[in-house]
């Protein structure tokens, strides 16, 4: 009994510590990563980053706060999903090529099944987003509460500020920062790096696609919000372990910020408040239901591919 809880113990310490690791090394790209760019951003404008929160809400002209704000925001993306992870595995994993390897092996299929159950998920995300918004912490934790309540509207203000532009030739800088920069970085990062590490200490995939799912929902400090992304994370873990590209989950991830950009931007034109949860419940199971048989046969697929080349 005691040689199998101290094998079991041995085991745990194994998979743990190496797991803290991945955790540590996240935690590295976004602080240094964070420290490049604003050094880099203060070097340029000659604005300190700590001037740049102050003086960011105060500006006159939205337009000229958006600049700053997407300057920043593309600095950021550049260093903590791009320059540090691609130098991590250049000189660490020294195969760049099994990353950005592109499978052409029913490539369209898994595209189109991909973005049908991506839509087909968008009213369960719905109702999951109000779920999660309507979450409250117990009563001695309210302070705590409060805290991720205030960081919840300073990143919706953020987000409004760069999203809902004045000019038309605008939105081509904000779609490259918020859907092409985002949906390729932290593609790479949290399904190329982070999820194929924890893969290789488990041997399970299920085990990579959450915890991965986790860190990268919980690396955007938007706790309302935490538990949509995580699944949508999932999603996207299990889109590209079936079709082993990592085109297929950057391809999703573009596709969903750009709609959201389009969604918040359209209710804004209509003079409405822009809202994620208007689908009805019966909708919502029958869509959800769709796009479990989509991903089934997506499962499928992958099954089948993965039986043509054991062959």
């Amino acid at each position: 009994m005691k040689s199998k809880l101290d094998n079991f113990d041995k085991q745990y310490t194994l998979k743990v510590l190496p797991t803290l690791g991945i955790v540590l090394r996240l935690c590295g790209f976004i602080l240094i990563g964070s420290f490049l760019s604003g050094l880099l951003f203060s070097l340029i404008t000659g604005i300190t980053i700590t001037d740049f929160n102050r003086m960011i809400f105060k500006m006159e002209e939205e337009t000229k706060a958006r600049f700053f704000l997407l300057s920043r925001q593309a600095l950021n993306a550049l260093f903590i999903y791009f320059i540090l992870p691609i130098l991590y595995i250049y000189v660490f994993q020294k195969d760049l090529k099994q990353i950005f390897l592109v499978r052409t092996e029913r490539l369209g299929s898994f595209i189109l099944l991909s973005l049908l159950i991506f839509i087909t998920a968008l009213p369960f995300l719905s109702q999951l987003i109000e779920f999660n918004q309507q979450i409250q912490l117990p009563e001695r934790l309210s302070k705590l509460q409060d805290v991720l309540l205030r960081m919840e509207q300073e990143a919706q203000q953020i987000t409004n500020l760069i999203v809902l532009y004045d000019n038309w030739y605008e939105i081509i800088p904000i779609l490259f920062v918020v859907a092409v920069l985002a949906g390729i970085g932290e593609e790479l990062l949290f399904r190329g790096i982070i999820q194929n590490e924890i893969h290789r200490i488990y041997k399970n995939p299920h085990i990579a696609i959450w915890l991965s799912a986790a860190l990268f929902s919980f690396i955007h400090f938007q706790f309302q919000g935490f538990l949509p992304r995580m699944v949508l994370g999932g999603l996207l873990g299990y889109l590209y372990y079936w079709s082993g590209s990592l085109l297929i989950p950057i391809v999703i991830h573009f596709v969903n910020n750009a709609l959201t950009f389009s969604l918040i931007n359209y209710a804004r034109y209509k003079g409405e408040a822009f809202t994620n949860t208007n689908t009805s419940l019966g909708f919502t199971i029958i869509s959800t239901i769709v796009c479990m048989i989509l991903l089934i046969a997506c499962y499928r697929l992958f099954s089948k591919m993965k039986a043509m080349s054991f062959n």
